[in-house]
């Protein structure tokens, strides 16, 4: 009767005891979906004109090295003493500063088109 009574416990413990390691991978693996696999470094993010260029899965972290980027770094109005942009030349970001954007998926809407004119490989 003791030695039934021993072994309930014991399996009740192992059952008990895997249903904690299965709850916290669940729990960590839940925490983990919103993090990136890695800590940007601001270093790394620096070439990014502005908040509306950076990738979405970095755009908080962006914001927290450069806070004052963000709005774009290309005006749309031209600055006083400056002349103003011929309307047949290409408005917004060029080439060098979309770049930092690995993927046409990440770069913004407004300017894919150009990204994948600049960058055909990386659709």
């Amino acid at each position: 009767m003791k030695s039934i009574i021993k072994k309930s416990i014991i399996l009740i413990g192992i059952v008990i005891l895997l249903a904690i390691i299965a709850g916290g991978y669940y729990w960590w693996q839940k925490r983990q979906a919103g993090q990136p696999l890695f800590q940007t470094t601001c270093d790394s993010l620096k070439n990014i004109p502005s908040a509306q260029y950076a990738p979405e899965n970095v755009r908080a972290r962006f914001l927290e090295c450069f806070p004052e980027r963000v709005a774009s770094s290309n005006p749309a109005t031209p600055t006083p003493g400056t002349t103003p942009v011929p309307a047949a030349q290409e408005q917004g970001p060029t080439c060098d500063e979309l770049k930092t954007i690995l993927s046409a998926q990440y770069a913004p809407p407004a300017v894919r088109d150009k990204f994948l004119k600049c960058f055909p490989e990386r659709k």
